[in-house]
């Protein structure tokens, strides 16, 4: 991965995220989320703008770029280092949408990412404003007992 970031890939990444193809913004958002398990590459992830470029594929029609955009966000919000920035271009209000989705594997992943986010303050109460509370709460339903513990 140092050698993609380096060769400049992420802009790459960023145009196919930020494209008309439906295809494209997936995998554009796949490899964004790829990139994004190194902790090392998330400062890059943010100058670049990928982290933007992905946050309005959450209320995708498509159901994989969906799933890859909740993974994508979770890898991100994985690193207490990146909750401000996150904060900051509001990674919490697709978030919020990607726990209403009706797809168990979206819902596990937006878990995943709003838990590492609870860990700052700042982030919970814009969770909470952003009333993100309400369906979080209704995944308690869920029949995935994963996302039952993530909600716990």
């Amino acid at each position: 991965q140092p050698s993609l970031v380096r060769a400049g890939s992420i802009q790459q990444m960023v145009s196919f995220a930020r494209g008309d193809d439906e295809v494209c913004q997936r995998y554009g958002a796949l490899a964004i989320g790829n990139m994004a398990v190194l902790p090392t590459n998330h400062q890059e992830l943010f100058d670049t703008g990928a982290v933007a470029s992905i946050l309005p594929l959450a209320t995708s029609e498509d159901l994989e770029t969906r799933r890859v955009t909740a993974f994508a966000l979770n890898n991100i919000a994985s690193s207490e280092n990146n909750h401000r920035a996150c904060e900051k271009i509001g990674v919490l209000r697709p978030l919020v949408a990607l726990l209403k989705n009706p797809d168990q594997d979206t819902h596990l992943q937006a878990c995943f990412a709003v838990r590492h986010l609870s860990l700052t303050p700042k982030c919970r109460s814009q969770f909470v404003e952003l009333r993100g509370l309400t369906p979080l709460l209704q995944l308690a339903g869920s029949e995935s007992i994963e996302v039952k513990r993530e909600v716990a």
